[in-house]
Protein backbone atom coordinates (compact mmCIF):
# COMPACT_ATOMS: atom_id res chain seq x y z
CA UNK A 1 0.00 0.00 0.00
CA UNK A 2 1.72 3.21 -1.16
CA UNK A 3 -0.39 5.39 1.14
CA UNK A 4 0.41 3.62 4.40
CA UNK A 5 3.72 2.11 3.36
CA UNK A 6 2.39 -1.29 4.43
CA UNK A 7 2.86 -4.34 2.30
CA UNK A 8 -0.48 -6.08 2.07
CA UNK A 9 -0.96 -9.15 -0.11
CA UNK A 10 -4.22 -8.62 -1.97
CA UNK A 11 -5.87 -10.15 -5.00
CA UNK A 12 -6.40 -8.21 -8.21
CA UNK A 13 -10.10 -8.36 -7.45
CA UNK A 14 -9.54 -6.48 -4.21
CA UNK A 15 -7.62 -3.70 -5.93
CA UNK A 16 -10.71 -2.81 -7.95
CA UNK A 17 -12.64 -2.16 -4.75
CA UNK A 18 -10.23 0.64 -3.89
CA UNK A 19 -11.53 2.72 -6.81
CA UNK A 20 -15.02 3.38 -5.35
CA UNK A 21 -13.28 3.31 -1.98
CA UNK A 22 -11.72 6.66 -2.80
CA UNK A 23 -15.17 8.18 -3.18
CA UNK A 24 -16.24 6.49 0.03
CA UNK A 25 -13.22 7.90 1.84
CA UNK A 26 -14.10 11.37 0.62
CA UNK A 27 -17.59 10.90 2.04
CA UNK A 28 -16.17 9.73 5.35
CA UNK A 29 -13.78 12.69 5.49
CA UNK A 30 -16.66 15.03 4.71
CA UNK A 31 -18.79 13.43 7.41
CA UNK A 32 -15.98 13.57 9.97
CA UNK A 33 -15.31 17.21 9.10
CA UNK A 34 -18.94 18.20 9.70
CA UNK A 35 -18.87 16.95 13.31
Amino acid sequence: NPKTGEEIPITARRVVTFRPGQKLKARVDNYAGSK
